[in-house]
């Protein structure tokens, strides 16, 4: 038996326990591309085994034992397993708490011992989150622990979003889109709830090649903001909340690529008003929608 199974299987300490129970959950969960809060742990905990509440607040302790397990099965595998503990998370913040610190600085080692900011900490969060939902060796992890029956399907199911037919615009940039542009990028204050910035970069281009409407930088944070005008359709928006997606892991993989925290995000500024599909999408996607009056 390997040392990370060896550490899954033993114990009979509530934390022990717990770890065994949780980690199957959290395994479909990752599979189905879903985080799991603390409260709804210990309600399938109670509704798969019977399994009596616990303070939410005490799952970090099994939390930071999968956490283990996950550095131990990397260190018997030569490469980096992300640590499923992250997608625990906080049902306020979206985010693990901070007893996975220890944990996302061990998987993402570019950031060394050095004290994380909150914005350093919520990249690190986010890039962590997606690594467990991407990572490929799911079923094999669950193998490594002896783990069967691992299905993508979570307790907490959603419905299906009915995404409209896009109508990509024909034609050159319009002027209500130039004047929108222009505002965004000369008013970086609008923004400041992201943080400081100067005024922003417009047409910013990628190593992909892509170009952002507006990009704001500063020392901890870039910004990429999709803008799109008043006359912008329904699937035109859905089309920009995608956009937003491609743009903020382009801006982190450039990031990890230079060897930085990953800290990056983008957003949608419209002068349109989202429809609900459009706001949906939105919230699935952790894509944030910023709705401003038309430029005068």
């Amino acid at each position: 038996m390997s040392k990370a199974a060896e550490l899954f299987a033993e114990g009979d300490a509530w934390t022990d326990r717990i770890t065994r129970l949780m980690t199957p959950i959290l395994l479909e969960c990752a599979k189905s591309q879903q985080t799991m809060t603390h409260g709804g742990l210990r309600d399938e905990l109670a509704k798969r085994h019977r399994e009596r509440g616990a303070f939410a607040t005490t799952y970090g302790y099994p939390a930071g034992k999968l956490g283990r397990i996950c550095i131990a099965l990397g260190d018997e595998w030569g490469e980096p397993v992300p640590p499923l503990n992250v997608i625990l998370v906080n049902q306020n913040t979206g985010l693990p708490g901070h007893g996975a610190d220890y944990y996302l600085k061990h998987f993402v080692r570019q950031v060394g011992g050095r004290r994380l900011t909150k914005s350093d900490r919520d990249a690190l969060a986010q890039e962590s989150m997606e690594a467990v939902f991407n990572y490929p060796k799911l079923d094999a992890f669950a193998k490594a622990l002896s783990l069967r029956g691992i299905r993508p399907d979570t307790p907490s199911k959603v419905d299906a979003i009915e995404l409209p037919q896009l109508r990509v615009p024909r034609g050159g940039e319009s002027e209500a889109h130039k004047v929108l542009k222009a505002w965004v990028q000369n008013n970086p204050n609008r923004f400041k709830r992201f943080g400081v910035f100067r005024k922003g970069q417009s047409e910013a281009c990628l190593p992909s090649g892509d170009e952002i409407d507006v990009l704001f930088t500063n020392e901890s944070l870039r910004l990429g903001v999709e803008v799109k005008a008043g006359e912008a359709s329904q699937s035109e928006l859905c089309r920009g909340v995608f956009q937003c997606v491609k743009y903020r892991a382009l801006l982190r993989a450039e990031a990890k690529a230079r060897a930085v925290v990953p800290a990056a995000q983008a957003i949608l500024v419209t002068t349109a008003t989202p429809g609900k599909t459009v706001k949906s999408l939105a919230k699935r996607l952790d894509v944030e929608l910023v709705i401003v009056p038309v430029p005068r």
